[in-house]
């Protein structure tokens, strides 16, 4: 493997992870809050 493969998947690499990174940045506050509505906040509002 030359350096410019090894630099091609290290940018495809970074590349993936930006994006797996907005996506969590993105959906897990929504995600968490879905997931407080649906089992958390019933449970601390029937006791």
């Amino acid at each position: 493997m030359d350096r410019l493969e090894l630099l091609s998947t290290a940018m495809r690499a970074g590349c993936f992870y930006a994006v797996y990174r907005l996506v969590i940045a993105i959906f897990y506050p929504w995600l968490a809050s879905a997931v407080w509505q649906e089992s958390v906040g019933p449970l601390l509002v029937r006791h």
